[in-house]
């Protein structure tokens, strides 16, 4: 028994789905989390996040998350949400703004006459209209009567325990911390947000700040072995948060060290994301683990500027030899990654697989995935 990840990024989008089992009254109960979604909206259905649930028996999800709005992430989570909406125990969304801000965005970008035609760096085409139209729906809190009631739907600044449970035969426990935009960072977009919707109620521009100032993360501890999730986080709030870390463990000495075996790189590998002082291993904010001789594992998952592209933007070739000059072995899912200008429609299912054991063993299978250097 252990915790089984799945890193998704076909060349363009991303999603994580965890399952894992726990320690209930009435014997072990498998549960599952998803980390935003992505897939085509026109078959939401058939999105990565979706077929694996079902592969897994559909198991209870312990929380479904958002991380920030962006097309490349959360293009389908409005129909997971809605498929299972009687499994969903919480819900989480990004950056610490209630969803009542970002539906009013949403909506006036709607009002705008040229609605059909939104800002480009949404997304694209008959997709953007189905996006928009799906996630103002979510945002407003339009759903069937009875979906969604049993989730606390949670917003937060900081650091914050967001989920916990104990492990089956004494093996430990799983502990969630969900890592969101600082006070200043989440301020400022939220102004900006505003300021995009005009008196007459419509809105036809994008906020300066891009929405990954919003993104959240997640720090996973499950047993001895170390995640990261790291969404579309940069770097000015990784920093902010190992500040915020180091203060909470002063205050309670129980919560680990931060310390990864898993990373899930930032933004995809982006110079915005990924700064020079995060990976050292005497001082840096994710410190080179080896147990055993084994080195720390980054994933990384491509960006491209729409899903019908065939120019690769990110990772930045950079930023992977740093990772790599650090002691880290680094999967790139989504195509070869010796040549950033590869997309191939063939990398759709492209993932990485990690069986984690709560003693620390990791077995990593990758899927259409190719390893840096």
């Amino acid at each position: 028994m252990g915790l089984d990840l799945w890193i998704h990024g076909p060349g363009y989008g991303e999603s994580i789905v965890l399952v894992w089992d726990e320690s209930k009254s009435d014997g072990s109960s498998r549960r599952a989390a998803v980390i935003d979604s992505y897939g085509d909206v026109r078959t939401p259905q058939d999105s990565f996040a979706c077929r694996k649930l079902k592969e897994l028996g559909d198991p209870p999800l312990a929380f479904v998350c958002g991380t920030h709005p962006h097309f490349d992430h959360v293009a389908t989570l409005h129909d997971l949400l809605g498929q299972h909406a009687a499994r969903i125990e919480r819900v989480f969304w990004w950056g610490g703004h209630h969803r009542s801000v970002v539906g009013a965005y949403f909506g006036a970008l709607l009002q705008h006459a040229n609605a059909r035609n939104p800002p480009r760096r949404l997304s694209d085409g008959i997709c953007s209209q189905l996006y928009f139209i799906h996630w103002t729906r979510w945002l407003a809190g339009d759903f069937e009567p009875g979906q969604l009631a049993l989730a606390q739907e949670t917003s937060f600044i900081g650091v914050q325990r967001a989920y916990s449970g104990e492990l089956p035969d004494g093996q430990g426990r799983i502990d969630v911390w969900a890592i969101s935009p600082f006070l200043g960072p989440q301020k400022a977009y939220r102004t900006e947000l505003e300021a995009c919707i005009r008196r007459d109620g419509k809105a036809d521009r994008m906020p300066k700040r891009t929405a990954n100032e919003t993104s959240l993360a997640f720090l996973i501890q499950f047993g001895q072995t170390q995640i990261i999730l790291g969404g579309d986080a940069n770097s000015k709030n990784w920093h902010l948060f190992r500040e915020e870390w180091e203060r909470q463990r002063a205050a309670n000495p129980s919560l680990p060290k931060l310390n990864p075996d898993i990373i899930k790189v930032s933004h995809h590998g982006s110079k915005t994301s990924v700064s020079a002082g995060m990976w050292p291993a005497d001082e840096g904010l994710f410190g080179t683990r080896r147990r055993g001789g084994r080195p720390q594992l980054a994933v990384v998952t491509p960006w491209s500027k729409n899903a019908n592209s065939s120019k690769r933007t990110l990772p930045d070739v950079d930023v992977l030899e740093a990772i790599s000059a650090a002691g880290c072995d680094i999967l790139v899912t989504g195509g070869d990654s010796s040549d950033p200008y590869l997309q191939d429609a063939s990398y759709e299912d492209s993932h990485v697989h990690l069986r984690v054991d709560s003693a620390g063993p990791i077995e990593v299978t990758p899927h259409l995935c190719e390893p840096f250097p």
